[in-house]
């Protein structure tokens, strides 16, 4: 409710020519006649020489004296004195340093300077008395006469000229009288000079006369003074008057000792005129009277019992009842107002005033002030915007408690300035919170559920269904815990149930499993399911999976729009409104205090805080405190202008009540308004930009001139509440900025949603000339939103299609996708290869089809592109279902090589050569850098032909695995017939020697032998190998079948020499003991070996083997039996005594064709051990052997030459039976 709807428009906020109260007293004969009466009772009973006058302030103590002194003026005229002290003087000296004795001076001087001179002629208390110029001729003719007579009667009058003899007497006198009147002015004037000066003191040659009297105190120093005083004048009465306002007690102590004093002097005796002090005092100074500093605290009975023991001095008391107090100073008020016709205040401020001033003289002198104030401000041509009667009374009433603070508010150095900007620093503190809120709702929607309460409660009952099942189940009845499980492997707690994800799963799979548990790693049962036909009647909710996402997104926007209300709330919020919500608060150096705090911080009275917490007092304040002189009216621009324009000080969120009224305040502002601080507010920039006011180019050139705290300010609340942002952002950028993008991506306080509208006018109306600063961070935002600007998306002029093309080579900026690009800057991407390389992106650039490096290169700036970035082209060829292969021909193999850079790893080569056609091998490997020599051996993809192996073995120094394998899956290496002997012959050593790389001793010397090369390879240079390699060489006839051969691989074993041995047409011719030393068994055992070479072994036993080895002698006797090849009979001795084996040697015996003596067959035999040991040593006579055919024919030739008595067949066994 306004003042309009409070108060009829027919009253008049003051009468046509109001008038003011005097603040003076008055008597009110109603009031004061009793006080009045027992004064007068009080002074006329003899006895009563000090009699106080008790009560409060404002209670009319000063009204019932003045109508006392009053009427005791007309008894008894010039009886009655009246003194009030209304302050004390300095003391600068420090002499008095106690209240009293500077109270007392107060009163001295008042005493003393109330009579004349004249009255008090021999009083040594000097004053200044104006001389005038009468008096001074007087004096000084005085003096003129009484010297000149003096000196004529001594006769030393001085000699004149026309005084002498012989002038006339007229001429005599004449020249008297103006040697007279001189002297006489001359006196006269030294008079008027000299008047009030006195002499201290006289000094002569170093001695020093003192005048004056050094003063100390005041009673007691000036006491006969004081006592001249009253002597003279003779007072009956002496009204003291605001002497308790010091509290200082004992100043009526000295008072008591004093009327005593004068009361006994000796001209008030002879009079019998008593002298009486009359006291108006405060009622609470008596307490003081009865405090003594340093006395224990006591009861309060005992306490009054000294107060009054201490007051005795008062020889009457007269207490005044208080007319005025909190419960009554409203009627009081009203009446004042209502006499002086003030009208159309409310009656509830009327009401909280007066509960805080009760004083009469208070309250005239506010109806006083406002009567003035409201003639000036309320009824001017000129009214201040929005300025009411109310608002006004609520100013003059905090104006009159707060005095200084009031002259403050024009040098905004106030309380309530402060106030003001402690309110403009919480609103936008807290608008900055709702902002940052806003942002981080706009960039994770996901931060608001509204599903969450409804999971709660589905989750509460699916919980109490599976304790339901547990508990039916006879055998989970006492079991602890219950778990749930929807979808895969993953069970659910009973807690996490009541969430949201759960319950998506549920929507998802249509099902829950329920198991009970008795604890954490006890046992575990299924107790039940529930399917989609029980889960859609007990939860038909949790399937709603589309209405749970609707019901998000409302409460998203929701909450913003419940954040948009509370900042446009804030923008319009006064003082009261913020008192009245506690929820904002503002971080000062006591902590985080809300606004109702900082009030009471702020304004020190509690009428001013009320003012405030009430509405009385708002954000206009500063606009009635003095005289409006703005041609406009709008108390929202009238308090920008007075708070922010004028200091200079910006007020980001203060809200405008609309456009005109911010067209009055571009009118009232002074020209240079743009280009200060002041200007940074949210609407005015709206208002310029959308009138393409180019004072808006101002501000933004302000902005980015000085970009400090209030700019940074300023700028993030227009990013985040301006309707024209982008306009905005494209204005800053139309200066140099170099950081102007970089802000917009990294400063927090930007908007997420709003990033890229912004970046796209930062890009769109930057100058070409600005080099912007290169940020990684601003090249991700770009890369991931660069689709969402219309620079990009859309067809430009060329101008900005410069620009954005050379911003983005700038910043380093790679896109990952071609197709939303406009044509014109897709070329310019395109050509600084500032775009990822992907199969989509190379469609865009070569057409359909698959986007082998042979269909790229018909496009240099792809090409390269591809050649350079080799890792990020092969992934998209790997990734692209219709590229089998990114290399299709040599030739374009060639290029890539040749093109690619020196610093590809390895891995980028295998993943190439991986996929590159097969036939696309290089027909000339000396065409490409030898970097790659290796890897495309491994991944054959060069002709094996001779020029490419030599030149390849010549660079890597070897046949290496890639080439060897290269070369194996070739089968061959091509040569042509003019190829260099000497190049097949060093080629074919070299494969048959890389048996680390070609294992296959069948496949080198098959690769060797299809080189075709003249003549036998020289076998020393050929690396040894086991196996079968040598008998492969001298089967192919790649070597010489030579004892060099078999020598050269002799250290390689019998497993090399074994096979060769069966391979070799001439070994038997070149064969010699130390050639086959060691192998000689091996020779017998292998049936490969010829036999022709174990018969010279044989037929040379003694020097094949010259050891007594049993095992190869036994086996050269077992081949000498079968070739049936004679030995030379020590041989045949060493074996039997080598190898003790009879059968074998009974048939060596048998076999000798020449028949040795039977002392010498006995001698052999005796060297096999028993039984044919006793044919030497006859430990039997009778023995028997095997009936073999060769015991028969050995035993039967030792019987004929009489070596033994008989030889017989045993009965009934197959042996002999021998008989010595």
């Amino acid at each position: 409710m306004n003042d309009a709807d409070r108060h009829p428009q027919t009253s008049a906020v003051l009468p046509a020519s109001p008038t003011l109260r005097s603040l003076t007293s008055d008597y009110v004969a109603d009031q004061h006649e009793t006080y009045l009466r027992h004064l007068h009772e009080a002074v006329r009973e003899d006895r009563n020489r000090n009699i106080a006058l008790t009560g409060p302030y404002g209670s009319g103590k000063s009204s019932v004296l003045d109508q006392f002194a009053g009427e005791r003026e007309e008894k008894h005229p010039k009886t009655t004195l009246r003194i009030a002290i209304s302050t004390l003087g300095p003391d600068p000296e420090g002499v008095d340093r106690m209240l009293t004795n500077r109270i007392q001076k107060e009163l001295v001087k008042q005493l003393l300077y109330r009579a004349s001179p004249r009255e008090m002629s021999f009083s040594r208390f000097k004053r200044i008395v104006p001389l005038s110029k009468t008096r001074a001729a007087l004096e000084a003719s005085l003096i003129v006469a009484v010297v000149g007579g003096f000196l004529f009667l001594l006769g030393w009058l001085p000699q004149l000229k026309g005084a002498g003899a012989g002038n006339s007497g007229w001429i005599v006198t004449l020249s008297w009288l103006g040697f007279a009147a001189l002297a006489v002015a001359a006196l006269a004037i030294l008079r008027k000079v000299i008047h009030g000066s006195a002499i201290s003191d006289v000094s002569a040659a170093g001695a020093t006369v003192k005048l004056t009297q050094q003063t100390s105190t005041y009673f007691d120093e000036y006491l006969d003074e004081i006592v001249y005083f009253f002597d003279t004048k003779l007072p009956e009465l002496v009204i003291f008057e605001d002497l308790d306002r010091f509290d200082d007690p004992h100043i009526f102590e000295a008072l008591r000792e004093l009327n005593t004093l004068l009361n006994h002097t000796a001209k008030r005796r002879t009079r019998n005129k008593p002298l009486r002090f009359v006291y108006a005092i405060k009622d609470s100074l008596f307490e003081t009277l009865g405090s003594e500093p340093g006395l224990a605290p006591q009861d309060k009975a005992d306490a009054e019992t000294v107060r009054a023991n201490r007051t005795k001095f008062f020889d009457i008391v007269i207490p005044m009842v208080p007319f005025i107090s909190h419960r009554n100073a409203r009627e009081l008020l009203s009446g004042l107002l209502d006499s002086g016709k003030i009208n159309r205040i409310d009656r509830p401020l009327i009401a909280l005033v007066a509960e805080h001033t009760t004083d009469m003289r208070l309250l005239k002198n506010i109806c006083n002030e406002y009567t003035v104030f409201a003639e000036r401000l309320l009824l001017s041509d000129k009214k201040a915007p929005g300025l009411t009667a109310s608002n006004l009374f609520a100013l003059i009433a905090y104006k009159n408690l707060h005095l200084k603070d009031f002259e403050l508010i024009s040098r905004r150095e106030s309380d309530l300035d402060l106030l003001y900007e402690r309110r403009r620093d919480l609103v936008r503190t807290a608008i900055d919170d709702r902002e940052r809120r806003k942002r981080e709702l706009l960039k994770e929607p996901g931060r608001i559920e509204a599903r969450a309460p409804l999971a709660k409660d589905m989750g509460d009952r699916l919980v109490a269904i599976g304790h339901a099942f547990k508990d039916n189940n006879s055998t989970t009845g006492g079991w602890r815990d219950v778990h749930f499980q929807s979808a895969g492997d993953t069970w659910y707690t009973e807690d996490e149930v009541h969430t949201c994800d759960f319950w998506r799963t549920v929507a998802e799979s249509g099902e829950v499993s329920i198991k009970a548990s008795t604890g954490q790693f006890g046992q575990e049962r299924a107790i039940g399911k529930l399917g989609s036909g029980r889960i859609q009647a007990l939860f038909p909710e949790s399937l709603e999976v589309a209405k749970w996402d609707e019901l998000d997104k409302r409460a998203h926007r929701a909450a913003i729009g419940e954040l948009d209300k509370e900042i446009a709330y804030l923008r319009a919020a006064d003082f009261k409104h913020l008192v009245a919500e506690g929820k904002y608060t503002l971080r000062t150096e006591q902590g985080d205090k809300n606004f109702a705090e900082i009030v009471s911080r702020t304004v020190t009275s509690k009428l001013a805080r009320k003012l405030v917490s009430e509405g009385y007092l708002d954000r206009n304040f500063a606009l009635y405190a003095s005289q409006f002189y703005g041609d406009f009216t709008g108390v929202d621009v009238a308090r920008f202008i007075v708070h922010s324009v004028q200091p200079n000080k910006m007020d980001v969120q203060h809200a405008f009540s609309g456009p005109d009224a911010i067209a009055d305040l571009l009118n009232e502002a002074p020209q240079d308004f743009p280009r200060t601080v002041s200007a940074y507010n949210i609407q005015v920039v709206d208002h310029l930009l959308e009138r393409k006011d180019a004072r808006a180019s101002e501000i933004a050139a302000t902005v980015v001139a000085d970009f400090g705290k209030d700019a940074r300010e300023f700028l993030k609340a227009y990013l985040n509440g301006g309707s024209r942002r982008e306009e905005f952002v494209a204005l800053l950028s139309g200066f140099p900025w170099p950081a102007v993008i970089t802000y917009l991506v990294q400063e927090e306080g930007v908007p997420d949603d709003v990033r890229p509208a912004l970046v796209n006018a930062a890009l769109s109306g930057s100058l070409p000339a600005v080099t912007y600063d290169p940020n990684p961070e601003v090249a991700d935002f770009i890369a991931a939103r660069y689709a969402e600007m219309s620079v990009f998306t859309s067809p430009q002029p060329d101008a900005i299609v410069t620009k954005v093309a050379g911003f983005l080579k700038e910043a380093a900026i790679v896109l990952p996708d071609l197709s939303v690009l406009t044509e014109a800057i897709r070329e310019h991407v395109v050509r600084e290869r500032l775009y990822l390389i992907t199969a989509g992106n190379l469609r865009q650039v070569v057409g359909d089809g698959d986007i082998s490096l042979d269909r790229v290169r018909q496009n240099a700036h792809v090409w390269f592109h591809c050649v350079q970035n080799p890792s990020r082209y092969l992934t998209a060829v790997e990734n692209d279902s219709a590229t089998r292969y990114a290399i299709r021909s040599a030739e374009s193999l060639t290029d890539v090589l040749n093109g690619m850079d020196s610093a590809s790893d390895d891995a980028h080569l295998d993943r190439l050569f991986t996929l590159t056609a097969p036939d696309s091998a290089v027909e000339r490997l000396d065409s490409v850098p030898a970097r790659y020599w290796r890897r495309l051996a491994a991944h054959r993809l060069f002709h094996a032909n001779l020029e490419n192996v030599v030149a390849y073995r010549e660079k890597i120094g070897s046949i290496d695995q890639g080439l060897a394998d290269l070369i194996v899956q070739a089968g061959s290496i091509s040569t042509v017939a003019d190829t260099d002997h000497d190049k097949r012959l060093s080629i074919a050593v070299d494969i048959l020697n890389a048996s680390d790389t070609i294992p296959d001793p069948r496949m080198r010397v098959h690769l060797a032998v299809r080189l075709k090369v003249t003549g036998f390879l020289p076998v020393t240079q050929i690396v040894t190998d086991g196996g079968e390699f040598l008998a492969l060489l001298l089967e192919e006839e790649l070597i010489e079948d030579s004892a060099e051969a078999f020598a050269h691989f002799r250290d390689e074993g019998w497993d090399a020499i074994g096979p060769a041995i069966a391979k070799s047409s001439r070994f038997t011719e070149f064969m010699t003991p130390e050639l086959v030393r060691g192998f000689v068994l091996k020779m017998f055992r292998d049936p490969d070996v010829p036999p022709e070479a174990l018969d010279k072994v044989v037929g040379n036993l003694a020097q094949y083997v010259p050891g007594d080895d049993a095992t190869v002698l036994s086996a050269a006797g077992n081949h000498a039996w079968d070739r049936e090849i004679e030995l030379p009979w020590d041989q045949l001795r060493r074996i039997a005594s080598a190898t003790l084996d009879a059968n074998l040697t009974i048939r060596l015996l048998d076999a000798v064709q020449y028949r040795p003596s039977a002392a010498d067959v006995v001698d052999v035999l005796g060297t096999l051990g028993e039984p044919y040991s006793y044919l030497s040593n006859h430990a039997k006579t009778k023995f028997e052997v095997p009936n073999d055919i060769a015991h028969q024919r050995v035993f039967d030739y030792l019987k004929r030459e009489g070596a033994i008595a008989e030889v017989t067949k045993a009965p009934r066994r197959d042996s002999r039976i021998v008989k010595l």
